[in-house]
């Protein structure tokens, strides 16, 4: 009898930690990536910021463009953002949603970042086109529908070939260059951190498979 019931709560047990994993995991996968400016040949003094995309592929996603303490600019060699979405035939057009864009921001379309190239989306600001208007600020959000990740544009530095995924326009606050301005390039996505319950996942797993294992030896001996 003690067996038994030392067997159910050690199955209740794995039951919890997998349940637990797996919620875990579920809610990791939900950042999609965070991408670093890193990039510039205007002589712009770095760091640059970043763009954080979550959301789920297929589904809808959030960009936040953050550039503190710098701030977002518009001109004509350059928009707050460019970048490329990827379309997979037979899905859904992946599109911006109008509504998620907040004044002073709107959509664009196809736009030259050089040197980065072109972008197929952009979005645009009512930001003045020098760092004296004083740009549109350092934030930047809006939602994907139906989200099916961005293509790259190549980048030669002159030593290698950088995939570049999204590019943006800002006034440099950073010293000693303060006051610049240029566009800023932003590589591959950093990796997307293990999910922090993983190890209890793993545990789950483990246990539940130790039982298994007890009852078929069990079983055996029974017999």
């Amino acid at each position: 009898m003690k067996s038994s019931i030392k067997g159910t709560l050690l199955a209740a047990v794995g039951a919890v930690a997998l349940l637990a994993g797996a919620t875990a995991g579920n809610a990791a996968t939900a950042t999609f990536g965070t991408y670093t400016f890193a990039y510039s040949n205007s002589g712009l003094t770095a760091p640059f910021g970043s763009v954080t995309v979550t959301g789920t592929l297929g589904g809808t996603a959030t960009v936040t463009e953050d550039v503190a303490p710098n701030f977002l600019l518009n001109t004509g060699a350059g928009q707050p953002l460019a970048f490329n979405l990827n379309q997979v035939v037979g899905q859904p057009t992946a599109t911006i949603i109008p509504a998620s864009v907040n004044l002073p921001f709107s959509i664009g379309g196809s736009d030259m970042a050089s040197p980065f190239g072109t972008f197929n989306n952009t979005i645009q600001g009512a930001c003045g086109s020098g760092a004296s208007s004083g740009g549109c600020g350092s934030t930047l959000t809006f939602m994907i529908a139906n989200f099916q990740g961005f293509l790259s544009n190549a980048y030669n530095t002159g030593s290698s070939i950088v995939d570049i995924f999204f590019a943006s326009d800002i006034i440099d606050n950073s010293l000693p260059t303060t006051g610049g301005t240029g566009n800023v390039g932003a590589g591959a996505p950093s990796p997307v951190p293990l999910p922090a319950a993983a190890p209890l996942f793993a545990a789950g797993l483990g246990l539940m498979g130790w039982l298994s294992t007890r009852r078929r030896r069990k079983t055996a001996i029974q017999a």
